[in-house]
C-alpha cells in the first residue's frame, strides 16, 4: 500500500537567510561597480537598475500571492486524478515552486513562475531524487518534448511517466 505523500521526505532548504542575501546582494553590487572606477555613472546606474528589476519582482509575486490568497497544495492536488497521478510526484512539484505564491497545474515555468531552462533542469533532478523517479531514459517519454514550454501540469505528468527507481519504492 502506498503512503501518504505528507509522510515524503521533507524538501531541502535552498533559500539564503536575511544576512546571507544582504552578503550576495553587496558583493553583486560591488562587482557591478568595479566597471564604474573608470567612468563613474556606470557605478551609480548598474546597481540602482539591479536593484530596481528586484524590488519590481518582489511587488509582482506579493501581487500574486495576494491574488491566489486560500489556495493551496489541494487546490493543485485537484487539478489531478490521484488515482492515476501519484500523489508525491504532485506534492513534490507544489513544494519545489511555490516559494513565492502558491503554484496552479496551468502556470507555466517561463511566464508564470519566471523559471529558466536550467533551473528547470535542476529543479526536476531534486524532484525526482526526492520522489524515487529515475530520469534514464527520459527520451522515451512522450512527454519530454514539452517540457521546453511546460507546465506545472505537464511537469507532474512527464515525472509520473518515469518508472520508480526500486521495486521497494512502489510501496513506500
Amino acid at each position: 500500500m502506498r503512503s501518504f505523500s505528507r509522510n515524503m521526505p521533507p524538501r531541502p532548504d535552498h533559500t539564503m537567510g536575511p544576512v546571507a542575501s544582504l552578503g550576495v546582494m553587496g558583493l553583486f553590487l560591488g562587482l557591478l561597480a568595479v566597471p564604474g572606477l573608470e567612468w563613474w555613472p556606470l557605478a551609480f546606474v548598474l546597481p540602482v537598475i539591479f536593484i530596481v528589476g528586484t524590488l519590481i519582482g518582489w511587488r509582482n509575486d506579493k501581487r500574486e500571492a495576494e491574488r491566489r490568497r486560500g489556495e493551496s497544495i489541494c487546490s493543485f492536488a485537484r487539478s489531478f486524478d490521484c488515482r492515476v497521478i501519484d500523489s508525491w510526484i504532485v506534492r513534490a512539484v507544489y513544494e519545489e515552486f511555490s516559494d513565492s505564491f502558491p503554484v496552479r497545474a496551468e502556470d507555466s515555468f517561463r511566464d508564470d513562475l519566471r523559471t529558466d531552462e536550467e533551473d528547470l533542469e535542476d529543479s526536476i533532478e531534486a524532484i525526482a531524487q526526492r520522489i524515487g523517479r529515475s530520469l534514464d531514459n527520459t527520451e522515451a517519454n512522450l512527454l519530454w518534448g514539452r517540457l521546453e514550454n511546460a507546465t506545472a501540469c505537464d511537469l507532474v505528468l512527464f515525472l509520473n511517466a518515469q518508472p520508480r527507481l526500486s521495486a521497494g519504492t512502489a510501496d513506500r
